[in-house]
């Protein structure tokens, strides 16, 4: 399980990184996927921290107690998988609309409601992370980051405790 959690993580914070922010974005930063990148990498992480911080745990307890739930080709591997995608969007829900209603990241919409490309988001400031118009201090983004990483550590906890990573 462990080697699990790991990959999980890699590869969704880099599918989720290099495709649905920078690559879908980079429209709304100036069309440029290399910005695209680097404005929404400190996004992406604190968003993917607190989806692993839903997942694990509900992955690892019914993994755990459930026969057949490892296997990618049972039925039951897809429901444990659906139900842990599904809690860790609860879970990140809340610093996700933080992050859009602060300009960190984008939010969604139609062409018909946004336009072609969505809303522009401002250009950088000097020495500025994302945006020039943001009302953030690296200060409230660390006490954020701080959290993010405190959710999934209390995420690995419940598992270790309910759960088995051993498997």
């Amino acid at each position: 399980m462990w080697g699990d959690t790991i990959v999980e993580y890699v590869f969704g914070f880099a599918f989720g990184l290099f495709i649905f922010q920078a690559l879908f974005m980079r429209d709304m930063l100036g069309g440029g996927y290399g910005r695209a990148v680097t404005s929404t990498v400190t996004a992406e992480w604190l968003s993917m921290n607190c989806v692993m911080a839903g997942m694990i745990p509900v992955m690892v307890i019914l993994r755990t107690d459930f026969a057949g739930t490892t296997h990618i080709g049972s039925v039951r591997f897809w429901i444990v998988l659906s139900l842990a995608v599904l809690v860790g969007l609860v879970v990140a829900y809340p610093v996700n609309v933080w992050l859009v209603s602060n300009h960190l990241k984008h939010g969604v919409g139609t062409v018909r409601a946004l336009g072609e490309g969505g809303t522009p988001l401002p250009a950088p400031a000097a020495g500025d992370m994302d945006t020039a118009d943001r009302q953030v201090t690296r200060a409230q983004i660390a006490a954020i980051a701080v959290v993010t990483l405190t959710a999934p550590g209390a995420g690995i906890l419940l598992a270790a405790g309910l759960g088995d990573f051993s498997m």
